[in-house]
């Protein structure tokens, strides 16, 4: 009730002033020469190598022994000097990887959909959404899109209890429809696309 009462307010302001900034920095960015981005993307890797340096004895150990320091980055190939990780090597050293404890609010414990076996889990900043969803949605607007847009999401959402026959959920606010991929049935495609076909979203977000 409250997501609907609210959602007569225009939403990017209901997504608050750090959505709006990264929302405008996105479009900006876009516009930017080829050699603005590369001192950009090289100045934000620089800053994050720092961070991974200080913070975390994984990665402390892990350039030390590589005989590379956040500082001596100059281009993009500089990073062939650093090892490459995977799952295993976060499983075993999650731990040693932390920039903050994880009891810290600032923090979420999140996880893959597993679709390529064994889901993994790891921790995330919370701060994440602001900028996440303000590039996404710079990203969607080549296309036309608006915050508030209505939009059918079909990308992995678990969705445990049935709404109205089928696995729904519906968020008010972002006036997003989300339908899971885990219960495709043919009766639940069925009434996926009734309810699609009902709602007229603008757009659809899935995987190819």
């Amino acid at each position: 009730m409250v997501g609907s009462a609210l959602s007569v307010v225009p939403l990017p302001y209901l997504l608050g002033r750090d959505f709006r900034r990264w929302h405008r920095f996105a479009g900006e960015a876009d516009r930017w020469d080829a050699q603005r981005i590369r001192e950009y993307q090289l100045a934000q890797l620089r800053r994050v190598l720092t961070l991974a340096y200080e913070k975390t004895e994984f990665y402390r150990n892990t350039f030390r022994a590589a005989g590379f320091q956040p500082g001596d980055l100059k281009s993009l190939g500089d990073l062939e000097r650093l090892p490459t990780i995977d799952k295993a090597t976060v499983a075993r050293n999650w731990r040693q990887m932390l920039t903050c404890p994880v009891e810290d609010s600032r923090v979420d414990l999140v996880a893959t959909g597993g679709t390529s076996g064994v889901p993994m889990q790891f921790y995330m900043s919370s701060a994440r959404h602001a900028p996440e969803f303000g590039h996404l949605t710079a990203c969607w607007s080549r296309v036309g899109y608006q915050p508030g847009d209505v939009m059918a999401v079909l990308r992995g959402r678990v969705i445990t209890k049935p709404t109205g026959g089928m696995y729904y959920q519906y968020d008010p606010l972002l006036r997003h429809h989300y339908y899971s991929t885990f219960h495709m049935s043919p009766a639940d495609l069925r009434a996926y696309l009734a309810h699609i076909h009902r709602i007229q979203p603008k757009f659809l977000n899935a995987y190819p």
